[in-house]
């Protein structure tokens, strides 16, 4: 499952509301909107943070370098669970997800020929990062702004 802003909220949310076995929880800049109805602004978000249930095994939470919501995503509820948190260096909550699309296929690719996704993350070169601008192509004019985005 992995998920980005207010999708990032919803895969915690959803993880730890079903008791099937889960290989990876990977949220980007999780946030919960606090605006009760309205505009949303900057004050209106939070940090999504959750403890997920021992059913997921693998967690990565990354957040941006300059995020208004960082430090969220998913936390282990036991020690059989392998969690990882990265600051992902440059990016802002608008191009993280972005930035982060060439190296979701290897990991999606090398987690289901069964090698650990948190192991993969924390074994890849970052020295070659780079941040991408936050990309608006054709139906994408709402990039970012739901869930799963």
């Amino acid at each position: 499952m992995i998920g980005h802003s207010a999708g990032g909220n919803d895969v915690l949310n959803a993880a730890n509301g079903t008791n099937e076995s889960i290989n990876l929880v990977l949220t980007m800049d999780p946030v919960a909107v606090n605006a009760g109805g309205g505009s949303i602004g900057l004050g209106d978000f939070s940090s999504a943070s959750t403890k997920l249930n021992s059913n997921t095994q693998n967690i990565i939470s990354l957040s941006s370098t300059d995020s208004y919501a960082n430090g969220g995503g998913g936390s282990r509820s036991s020690n059989t669970q392998h969690s990882v948190k990265a600051t992902m260096p440059g990016t802002s909550h608008t191009n993280i997800d972005d930035s982060m699309v060439p190296y979701l296929k290897p990991l999606i690719q090398r987690t289901d020929q069964g090698v650990n996704p948190v192991q993969w993350f924390q074994n890849v070169n970052w020295k070659n990062f780079q941040v991408k601008p936050n990309v608006r192509t054709g139906n994408q004019e709402n990039k970012g702004t739901g869930s799963g985005s």
